[in-house]
């Protein structure tokens, strides 16, 4: 597990961060698990339970700890998932919602209170892009949707 990151993202669950690790297991295929230090059993309220992990998601560096209930995240740190089809779209959003809350524009919360954002890997281009002249309709179509819908865009390629 290379990774070629100077900044890492290191995210503490409230609870447990093994369960965490286990639900982003059963939705992104490419991830390693490494590192893996547990909490002392005789630690008050933490025995036993994952201490930190060192984790490779999509070639992306991440440490996962256990925290204690009072570390929660905020709507205003997330997760770009670039989708190539509306069928990844669909699987990532079906899963991370599961437990979570969907929000507007592609967001969503997953069950620890991460968002994420699931979005089209052509969007931000044709976003920021002047040139692709799509600004202002993509944005009116996207503003009303949860789950973005590729072909409810009007985006043309």
């Amino acid at each position: 597990m290379q990774s070629k990151n100077k900044i890492t993202p290191f995210l503490m669950f409230a609870g447990n961060a093994e369960h965490a690790i286990n639900f982003y297991k059963s939705i992104f295929e490419e991830i390693e698990i490494s590192e893996q230090k547990y909490y002392p059993e005789n630690t008050p309220e933490r025995g036993g339970k994952l201490m930190s992990a060192k984790l490779d998601i999509c070639g992306n560096r991440f440490y996962i700890s256990t925290g204690g209930e009072y570390f929660r995240f905020a709507e205003s740190f997330s997760f770009m998932v670039e989708c190539d089809s509306q069928e990844e779209i669909d699987r990532f959003w079906e899963a991370l919602s599961d437990g979570g809350t969907e929000l507007a524009c592609g967001w969503v919360k997953d069950k620890y209170g991460l968002c994420w954002q699931i979005v089209p890997s052509f969007l931000l281009e044709a976003l920021t892009l002047p040139e692709s002249g799509n600004f202002e309709s993509i944005m009116q179509a996207m503003m009303p949707m949860k789950k973005i819908i590729i072909a409810d865009l009007g985006y043309h390629i």
